[in-house]
């Protein structure tokens, strides 16, 4: 159907999608109207059909608006980061503070749409960034040796000349993310190590503690700690002995392994019940 109808400018602040729709009312509502489907949505909804658009709008539940920017209240910085998005954001975050290092006008460095496209991004990642308010979408229009030019748009559809930004709250979410998500990273790759063998405890090539004697209840723990490859906390792995109380013998075993750290930066503790082992970075 919509290949035969008449074609025309996309007007301020409308996308393709909303002239589709746009356009589908028109013709539901008003009859195939060639002088209608020319005529800017805005005079339309203005106009001597007003009150028919929005009777008819109001009963399909349909949004007479252009596709702009929304916010619901409930978005603001608490979105999700799939991870994918990480390169991207990472380089509209450098463009970002380029333009305030140098004081220069934000759009000479925005990064192109194929830019953005080889850091992983799709148009679908576009979208919701820009339906939240977080990147603003720009045409570029820059002749030769000259100045970037870079027009605003709302659209949803993006090609060669579409430009990105990060707006202030795009600005502000992008680094929260990319701290929590560096800091998750740092945090996973921080896992000690034991090395039975040479009997020493390191963490990032540092030496925490090594045992000059044998320690054989402190180096249990620390076996079954490497062996589960670190989780938080491990149940009592110490083998059952008639002559000790199990839970005063792996209280005692902990204060052991904090004793005499030459780099106090692993704390271990129990889990207040006496049958488990937990240990942070101090």
């Amino acid at each position: 159907m919509f290949a035969s109808l008449p074609q025309r400018p996309l007007s301020g602040g409308e996308s393709l999608v909303h002239y589709l729709r746009f356009t589908q009312l028109v013709v539901r509502e008003f009859g195939y109207n060639e002088r209608l489907l020319n005529t800017p949505w805005q005079e339309v909804v203005s106009g001597k059909h007003k009150e028919t658009w929005k009777k008819k709008g109001a009963a399909m539940r349909i949004k007479v608006t252009p596709t702009r920017h929304r916010d619901n209240g409930k978005l603001g910085l608490n979105l999700p980061f799939p991870a994918h998005l990480s390169l991207g954001l990472d380089a509209l975050v450098q463009a970002s503070d380029y333009a305030h290092h140098c004081d220069a006008p934000i759009w000479t460095f925005a990064l192109t749409y194929r830019e953005l496209r080889n850091y992983g991004l799709i148009d679908n990642d576009l979208r919701f960034l820009l339906l939240n308010q977080l990147l603003m979408h720009g045409v570029e229009s820059t002749e030769q040796c000259a100045q970037r030019h870079i027009d605003v748009v709302e659209t949803m559809v993006f090609d060669e000349p579409s430009s990105f930004i990060l707006t202030k709250k795009g600005y502000e979410w992008a680094q929260r993310l990319l701290r929590a998500s560096g800091q998750a990273e740092s945090d996973e790759m921080l896992k000690p190590i034991w090395d039975g063998d040479r009997h020493r405890l390191t963490l990032s090539g540092t030496v925490v503690k090594e045992f000059k004697l044998p320690s054989p209840n402190q180096e249990c723990i620390l076996s079954a700690f490497q062996a589960a490859d670190w989780p938080p906390s491990i149940d009592d792995p110490l083998p059952f002995h008639a002559e000790f109380e199990p839970k005063r013998r792996l209280n005692d075993t902990i204060k052991g392994l904090n004793r005499n750290q030459k780099d106090a930066r692993i704390r271990f503790c129990g889990d207040g019940t006496g049958c488990a082992v937990l240990w942070e970075l101090a």
